[in-house]
């Protein structure tokens, strides 16, 4: 099954071919504001964030400042906070330099595309210069207590004392905006793409970073929930593995682990996750071949792929999956044949190996 050589690209058909992207790559460089006498109103630890109106960053006569604001596309859809607000008490704040850093989202994939997306100053300024300001439920010790924040913050030479909360309204008497240099389902500046690479660029040159062509396929087989898996995950992997395709559970990593192998396989595979914006941190290109479940991707898999410049073909592998009942995600799905999926995966490796 591995000695046969395919030379021609082999299931052209199921490939999910320049899938809409509608996202072209702004060469411009965002904006960095500068605001003074500004009300911090904290995110309520008691609720989902996405769903309070109150929080946010306002001018005195009530406004929230545009430059602060979380959207997400298409579009501009505030997610919680509010146009406008009525200002009540608020109390004086410290006289630091404040940066905002935006919201803290302790989920891998949107902390990369959201939270990351306004620390682009990092590559031409020393941040920790600044008390960096951020929204997000509980403190920055909880907050580093999730080792790819604090791993992702430490590659930019920041750590825990550089952050600051407040859970009370807070008058600011000044603060720098940097603007989001990524934005969720909308936009994306090729600085996006330098910052991961300024990431990466810190971690593989601690290490030697030589090319291994054994391919290695992301599993989601041992997580305990999500929003999408494959109930039969495990007959996959057996089964990749007898074409010898290494398989790797990617929370089983720390970060400094998971960039090295984005910088240093050939070849991965995955069915579509947020481990794969990995890619972004990628000085070194591997070729990704993404499982998909369905026959369209969602658009933030599309803004990666645009900032990092990394190669993804997405498979469409729509006929071979069943939605099922039974599981511990939010869309379960279920391999009818696996085989013949693993026969579709060797040919495609053995086409990019050769």
């Amino acid at each position: 099954m591995r000695i046969e050589m395919i030379l021609n690209r082999p299931h052209e058909d199921r490939l999910i071919k320049n899938p809409s992207n509608p996202f072209l790559i702004n060469k411009s460089y965002p904006i960095k504001e500068i605001h003074k006498n500004i009300i911090y109103y904290p995110i309520n630890d008691h609720i989902p964030w996405e769903l309070d109106p109150d929080w946010g960053m306002y001018n005195l006569d009530g406004d929230l400042l545009d430059s602060a604001a979380y959207y997400r596309g298409p579009g501009k859809n505030l997610i919680g906070q509010q146009k406008n607000k009525k200002i009540d008490n608020f109390e004086p704040s410290n006289n630091f330099k404040y940066l905002y850093g935006g919201n803290i989202i302790p989920h891998y994939g949107h902390f990369i595309i959201s939270t990351m997306s306004r620390f682009w100053p990092i590559i031409n300024e020393d941040l920790s210069k600044y008390k960096i300001l951020c929204h997000g439920a509980g403190v920055p010790k909880g907050w580093f207590s999730h080792p790819f924040i604090r791993d992702i913050f430490s590659f930019m030479g920041l750590k825990e004392s550089n952050f600051i909360v407040f859970k009370r309204p807070t008058l600011i008497n000044e603060i720098v905006i940097p603007r989001p240099s990524c934005e969720e389902h909308n936009f994306c500046y090729e600085l996006f793409g330098d910052l991961g690479k300024y990431v990466g660029n810190s971690v593989i040159s601690q290490h030697s970073c030589e090319e291994n062509r054994n391919p290695v396929y992301l599993s989601k087989s041992r997580l305990n929930s999500g929003v999408q898996g494959i109930v039969n995950e495990v007959e996959l992997e057996e089964s990749l593995i007898e074409i010898g395709v290494e398989i790797i559970h990617p929370q089983e990593l720390n970060f400094n682990d998971q960039i090295l192998l984005f910088n240093q396989r050939k070849i991965i595979i995955s069915p579509l996750s947020s481990a794969i914006h990995s890619s972004v941190f990628c000085v070194k290109k591997p070729k990704i071949i993404a499982i998909c479940q369905v026959d369209n991707i969602n658009s933030n898999f599309l803004l990666m792929d645009a900032a990092s410049k990394v190669d993804v073909d997405y498979i469409n592998f729509k006929d071979m999956f069943e939605i099922v009942d039974n599981g511990k995600f939010d869309m379960n799905f279920k391999i009818l044949d696996i085989k013949k999926m693993t026969k579709i995966i060797n040919d495609i490796i053995l086409y990019y190996n050769k």
